[in-house]
Parts: structure tokens; sequence; C-alpha cells
């Protein structure tokens, strides 16, 4: 019977999506990083790719450069940019956002104790939360990412702080957009995350080459998909982003990998086979 069970859950397929919506993430600090004009990329996604909905990291590191002193301008900015191209963003804030190494901390804050870390990321929130709660392109916020999932080079955990960021930030909002928390699809149950939030997002990665030693392997977890998991557990689906991203391991710098490295991951046959997969 639990043979059975377990057959079910990682066989079956729920039916594929339709219109489904694309959107991309976007990372001021990793389109730098690449050598960009981070702004000229920007804007070429929202004016000629003309995506409609965009993922912001806002990396703490960026807006806090001193204790309790805030530098929104270059966030400002973007949030402008989407609202003036009619495009709706999912905001992503805390100590732990999108790119490596993900937990993005001040210096000033890394020597900081635990308790007062937790502190300036509380007033980090609601810095940012009172700052964009009215703005028209905000359509949800992002606490954390993968909080849950103990990757990168991050401090610590803490899955009772996480419920009390959620709170402090739907407080300040007023309850009127919802919560994503995301969690790693290959590495979790997404339970926990599914129970945190309003919105679950799965983050599922179904190709990873490896440079060394040279090796290329796929998961193939898709079929155990969100709808499933949502209705067994929740009664009601679960909404997740499913991202179609290059991504190499084994470099020495995991934060830049070499374009032409990325360029062999990311090709529009994979795009267009890992795109049916999205829930």
């Amino acid at each position: 019977m639990l043979a059975g069970a377990l057959g079910f859950f990682c066989f079956w397929r729920a039916p594929e999506a339709e219109n489904v919506v694309w959107g991309v993430s976007f990372s001021q600090k990793q389109a730098a990083a690449l050598g960009l004009d981070w702004q000229a990329a920007y804007s070429a996604l929202l004016d000629d790719l003309g995506v409609k909905k965009i993922r912001i990291a806002a990396h703490w590191d960026l807006l806090a450069l001193r204790p309790g002193e805030y530098d929104f301008s270059d966030l400002d900015w973007q949030m402008d940019e989407a609202a003036r191209a009619g495009a709706k963003t999912v905001l992503a804030i805390g100590m732990k956002t999108p790119r490596w190494p993900e937990c993005h901390l001040p210096e000033w804050a890394k020597t900081l104790d635990k308790e007062r870390q937790q502190a300036a990321v509380l007033a980090l929130l609601e810095a940012a939360a009172v700052r964009y709660r009215d703005h028209p392109a905000l359509e949800s916020w992002q606490v954390e990412n993968e909080p849950l999932f103990p990757f990168g080079e991050c401090p610590w955990r803490d899955e009772k702080f996480l419920q009390k960021e959620i709170a402090r930030v739907k407080s300040l909002d007023g309850n009127k957009r919802p919560v994503v928390i995301s969690d790693s699809g290959e590495g979790s149950w997404w339970l926990n995350a599914a129970r945190a939030g309003d919105i679950a997002g799965v983050v599922g990665l179904h190709d990873v080459r490896v440079v060394e030693p040279a090796h290329r392997f796929h998961f193939s977890f898709e079929t155990c998909d969100g709808t499933f998991v949502g209705r067994l557990f929740f009664g009601e689906d679960f909404h997740g982003n499913d991202p179609v991203q290059p991504g190499v391991a084994g470099l020495v710098d995991r934060a830049h990998p070499p374009l032409a490295e990325l360029g062999q991951q990311f090709v529009l046959a994979q795009f267009s086979r890992e795109g049916c997969l999205g829930r």
C-alpha cells in the first residue's frame, strides 16, 4: 500500500497549466557583476522583452550601507520603471534574497549577534513595507528567499523568526497583498513553506551541469507537482514558480559564472522543454 502511494505521488501528472504568464527575476547586483549596465538591462526586460511580471531582489547590503540608514533610490527606480511599463512586481526582501551568497548582509551587520541581526532585518522589512505598500507596481511580497532551506552563506535559519517577519509585513501592508514563501523543489517537501505564506514558490532546477568533474544530470521531480501536494495536504492548489535559469555547479566563483558557461546552459530548446513544466 505504501509503495502504491509513493508511486502515485511520484509518477502521477496533473494536467499542464493553460494560459501561463511568464515572468523574470532581476538582481541589480548580479547584472552589475556580469559587467552589464544594470539599469539598461532592466529597462530592456520591460521595453524590449515586454515582461509584465518581475521579481525584484531587494538586497539588504545595497539598501542599508549604515545601521538604520536606507538608500532606496535604486529600488525606487526599479519599481517606478515597472509601473511605467504596466508591469507587476514581487518584491523579495529580507536577509536572504535571490542570487549567491543568498544572505546579503551589509558588512556592519555581519559582526552582530543573532538577536541584533534579527532586529535589523525587521527594521529593514518595516522600512520597505511602509515605503512600497501603496506602490502601483507592487503585486505581492516575498519574505526571504528559500528561508527554510539550508543553502548559502547564512548565519542562521529560524522558522519562528520567519513567522514574525511575515506577520510584520502583512500588518504594515494591511493584509492587502499576499506573501510568497519560496522553497527548494529538489531538497524539500515544500510543506512548511506552503503553510507559512499565502503563496508557496517552488524553485525547481531541472538540469545542472557540473564543471569539475564534467557531468550533467537531470532532476525528474516535475511529476511530483504542487497541484497534488497542495490538494493532498491543504485542500487546494498552491502556486509556485518553476524558473528556467542557467546554473553551473563546481565553479570557483559561484556568484559570477562565465557568460560562456551560462550560454551552454540556457538555450531555447531547454526553455521550451522546461516551460511546459511550470504549474
